[in-house]
């Protein structure tokens, strides 16, 4: 886990790109996908879509960004406040992510749907 500075940095870097609209917007297609591969009903995949929950899947974030410096988070917050400024819409946004980042959220969607 990182530490308490580097984790207000990294709510900061979250808050900037979105991630939290990003992350329950591939959660809601990913269950939409498999709702429609397995003939669900909508009270069913409303139920999952329902349980999308960002707060147990954010300590994911933090761990990947544990390690980083504080300036280096820093520098990460300004560069994508820069590059996201001038878009409107969060399906466009750049956010930061990366193998585990990625590994993770499937896992979580995956878990999801398993479990309802």
């Amino acid at each position: 886990m990182p530490t308490n500075e580097n984790k207000i940095l990294i709510d900061k870097l979250i808050k900037v790109t979105d991630f939290e609209d990003y992350f329950n917007n591939y959660c809601k297609k990913k269950i939409e996908q498999t709702a429609k591969e397995n003939n669900w009903d909508d009270k069913k995949k409303q139920e999952i879509v329902n349980s999308v929950n960002f707060e147990r899947f954010n300590a994911t974030i933090y761990n990947a960004f544990a390690r980083d410096s504080k300036e280096n988070l820093e520098d990460m917050i300004v560069l994508f406040r820069k590059l996201n400024e001038n878009h409107n819409s969060s399906m466009i946004k750049l956010i930061p992510i990366n193998a585990m980042i990625q590994y993770s959220l499937e896992g979580f969607v995956e878990r999801l749907v398993e479990e309802k």
